[in-house]
């Protein structure tokens, strides 16, 4: 025999630990960036796609219509089958998008632009789920069909979900399996090449792959990585970490250059573009402070136009969500609404003052009209060009270059009348059942009042007033006025105009207008789509509101506790008859000992991590005593004495580690005046139909069907079986190309359990998941919650200052907060969840009006 190797001293036991500490923090470190620079791969991708497809249809559409317009266009007939197929085209194109998001395949989550969503979530709010593959082939299906439709949308609002997507995707890029049976060796290379990144399964790193993907999708739309980076920062997301800055402008950098890579030329790499604007000449400190007040007047305009906007929008929203509360009235709405956008942009450039010759606008004498001009001519003479058609028609970013670049090529009422429509249709499109994004309509708004503003001062004040500076000016105070975003406003106009000059006028503007705003409506468009959708969003800088209340006040009570060893009977019960997630542990006397969540409950049932003891609750007691927070093997499905401790504590931990997927579940909108036509479910009589879905959980491999004398009646419209919420995957029988934890499981319960443990369940009406079936052999059994339950949750005493538990929440993102107090102070007495803070909750609990404490 060898002898035994020499003991390890405790210093070189110490030095092993640190480099095997060292070693893990470069591989997840390296394995960050790995993810980092995927998502911005991802996001970079998708952006060029929807662009060549949204340029290429408006190109298509635009060279349609301009072969009618080159033909007769004397012949009055002629005119009215150009305006018939200019409706038809638009018409078809936004109902398609409409019908994908309603009716085929019916994803409601992709409606809109999606930054609401995203801000919420990046908040700490379980949302609608965003991260499956229909959402994301429909989003951006429905962006270029909405776009191309000639509608006041833009693309950039979904690219931001889309980047979103990316990075919620890549969190859970080890879920897409491979079936083994079709392929074990790329099943065998996925399993390898996917075995780190379960360290990336938890909400922390799951919140910031998002909030990179997000901040891509942003840069990409104006082509600004610092911009991208500071609006996340400044009004999307709620934690932001020091690490993340460099991770979001590298993964921004790399995102941008793939536009850029795919135009062609490095100075084009946003999806908007400012053109070639240079701004003013005149840089003499004194002729410019004399402008001051000109910048002032224009930023009160646009934050008066700006609230309005924000306040105008959610009584439209709220209105036509009761009134069109049906797909098909909804869709009858994108119909209308499609049909006056065309008639509006078609009629306005017949009006015969807004031609001006070719000469005077591009300083040419060509008089040749073609298919790629014609739309620019629209009925207008020989040598002449429609300046009102040039924005209408064709693409939006041409517009925008135009306007920005000289606004002088055009009419003050031109302009006017431009910025007024956009302003005007851009409230009600943004409020229909498709996806779109207020960026551009906004851009286009503001540059052309903005223009006109300036062209005015110019024509009647002085004539050395820059108008393309005013245009600019225009945008920055409508973004401000209307997304209240400030620091990252005017980061975008400096980095998309190169001109370090605009940067004071444009802070001038931004603050003006957005505190100006504010006073005519407090909620940014953002905020108000949130407070529409119900979630519970919670903003910084509220906690004052709160200082003369207590948690005691507000909490939920009475609160639903599980001891630290359950009866299976009692957790099915409990997990039917409420809708927590969280439920806090006591032991015999009712002291806090931790939290466990919903999801792990059911996984540990689903597995079959059951103990047998006697009946009673003395038997619990004591089995908890004699576990003593440890695992105990007397049982696990009734097999644990065969399986071993290996075998258990690979499914405990299993169970430990549930992923808290906060897509699969989603958030309940109340009834009422608060709710989303655009996000909310089906009406009752036109609720989905039922599907069997193979169950895809750990019971599954077992392959039992339980019997009907075992199973309980359920109403299907309330529950269904569902395998989205299911945490194993399906594997085969087949020891030879299963996974190891498909092995685990095989081999410690298929074998002596082969009817199952339970049934997992859904039930649709509060969207929380269940046990829909048992096994009569288990009801009896224990489940150790202990083992499982987490025991860093964060607490308070009942005369907790409510401004304080505020504060917990709003900067770690907690979701609950157990309350207790009692003789021992030690005894749980209540919970505080995001429910708990909202003013309508506080004003119900205890009759105080807490925005009557606002200082305006």
């Amino acid at each position: 025999l060898l002898p035994p190797p020499p003991p390890v001293l405790p210093a070189e036991r110490l030095s092993s630990q640190q480099k095997q500490k060292h070693s893990s923090f470069i591989s997840k470190n390296t394995t960050r960036w790995v993810l980092t620079i995927c998502c911005a791969l991802i996001s970079g991708l998708t952006t060029i796609i929807i662009v060549s497809c949204t340029e290429k249809l408006v190109t298509w559409r635009t060279e349609f219509l301009a072969k009618s317009l080159t033909n007769n266009i004397d012949s009055n007939h002629q005119y009215w089958i150009v305006f018939g197929w200019y409706c038809l085209i638009s018409l078809l194109l936004a109902d398609t998008a409409s019908i994908l998001c309603l009716y085929y395949p019916g994803i409601t989550e992709a409606i809109g632009s999606g930054i609401p969503e995203v801000k919420s979530y990046l908040n700490g709010i379980r949302v609608k789920k965003f991260n499956n593959s229909t959402l994301l082939i429909v989003k951006m299906i429905g962006s270029v069909l909405s776009v191309g439709s000639s509608m006041a949308v833009g693309m950039e609002g979904p690219l931001v979900m889309i980047g979103a997507y990316a990075g919620a995707t890549l969190a859970h890029c080890d879920d897409f399996d491979i079936d083994s049976n079709s392929s074990p060796l790329l099943h065998s290379i996925w399993i390898w090449s996917t075995s780190d990144l379960s360290y990336f399964a938890n909400d922390a790193e799951r919140r910031k792959l998002i909030t990179i993907g997000a901040a891509c999708g942003f840069a990409a739309s104006f082509g600004a990585p610092i911009g991208g980076m500071l609006f996340i920062l400044d009004d999307i997301s709620t934690f932001f970490d020091q690490d993340m800055f460099l991770r979001i402008l590298v993964a921004n950098s790399v995102g941008t250059f793939c536009l850029a890579l795919y135009r062609g030329d490095l100075s084009y790499y946003g999806a908007i573009q400012f053109g070639s604007y240079t701004g003013s000449e005149d840089n003499n400190i004194s002729d410019r402070f004399l402008e001051i007040p000109w910048w002032i007047v224009l930023g009160v305009l646009f934050g008066i136009l700006g609230g309005g906007f924000c306040k105008a929008f959610g009584a439209i929203k709220k209105s036509t969500g009761k009134q069109f509360n049906t797909k098909g009235l909804k869709l009858l709405r994108i119909t209308y609404i499609s049909l006056i956008n065309s008639i509006v942009m078609f009629l306005l450039p017949s009006m015969s003052w807004v031609c001006h010759d070719n000469v005077d606008v591009y300083g040419n004498n060509s008089t040749t009209t073609t298919a790629a001009s014609a739309e620019q001519q629209f009925f207008c003479d020989e040598g002449q060009t429609n300046e009102m058609a040039t924005i209408f028609f064709g693409s939006r970013g041409k517009a925008i270059v135009r306007i920005l670049s000289n606004p002088g090529q055009f009419y003050p009422l031109t302009l006017l009348i431009v910025g007024i429509v956009f302003y005007v249709l851009m409230l009600y499109t943004n409020t229909t059942s498709i996806p779109s994004g207020l960026f551009t309509p906004i851009v286009i708004s503001g540059a052309a009042l903005g223009g006109s503003y300036g062209l005015l001062l110019k024509q009647y004040v002085d004539e050395n007033v820059d108008p393309s500076s005013f245009a600019l000016l225009g945008v920055g105070a409508m973004m401000a006025g209307i997304q209240r975003s400030t620091v990252s406003t005017c980061v975008i106009l400096v980095e998309g105009t190169g001109q370090m000059k605009v940067l004071l006028p444009v802070m001038i503007v931004v603050v003006v207008s957005n505190y100006v705003a504010y006073l005519v409506h407090e909620d940014g468009i953002y905020e108000v789509l949130i407070k529409l959708k119900g979630y519970p969003y919670l903003e910084h800088g509220k906690d004052d509101l709160y200082d003369v209340f207590t948690v005691s006040e507000v909490m939920s009570t009475p609160p639903v506790v599980v001891r630290e060893k359950e009866r299976a009977s009692k957790l099915v019960k409990i997990l039917k008859s409420t809708t927590h997630n969280g439920f806090p542990v006591v032991d015999d006397r009712g002291r806090f000992k931790g939290l466990v969540r919903r999801k792990q409950i059911v996984a540990l049932m689903e597995c079959g991590i059951f103990e047998q003891v006697g009946p009673g609750d003395d038997a619990i007691t004591m089995s908890i005593k004699s576990s003593s927070g440890s695992i105990n093997t007397s049982s696990v499905g009734a097999t644990s004495t065969r399986s071993g401790m290996g075998g258990l504590q690979g499914l405990m931990h299993y169970a430990f580690h549930i992923k808290d997927d906060r897509y699969n579940d989603v958030h309940g909108e109340e009834d009422g005046e608060e709710d989303d036509d655009d996000d909310e479910e089906e009406a009752d009589d036109e609720k989905p139909k039922k599907t069997t879905r193979d169950m895809d959980t750990c019971s599954s491999s077992l392959s039992f069907t339980p019997s009907m004398e075992e199973v309980e009646d359920i109403d299907s419209d309330d529950e269904e079986d569902v395998s989205k919420v299911s945490y194993y995957k399906k594997n085969s029988d087949d020891e030879t190309t299963q996974s190891d934890s498909s092995l685990l499981l095989t081999s410690s319960i298929v074998k002596e359990a082969p009817k199952g443990f339970a049934r997992v369940g859904l039930d649709r009406k509060n969207n929380v998941v269940i046990i829909k079936w048992l096994n009569p052999v288990y009801k009896d059994d224990v489940v150790d919650l202990e083992s499982v339950m987490n025991r860093g949750t964060y607490f308070v005493p009942e005369d907790f200052p409510l401004s304080k538990a505020y504060n917990l929440f709003t900067l770690l993102g907690l979701r609950w907060i157990v309350v207790v107090g009692g003789t021992d102070g030690c005894t749980v007495v209540g919970m505080l969840t995001r429910e708990s803070f909202l003013d309508a909750h506080i004003k119900e609990y205890t009759g105080v009006d807490v925005n009557a404490f606002k200082d305006r």
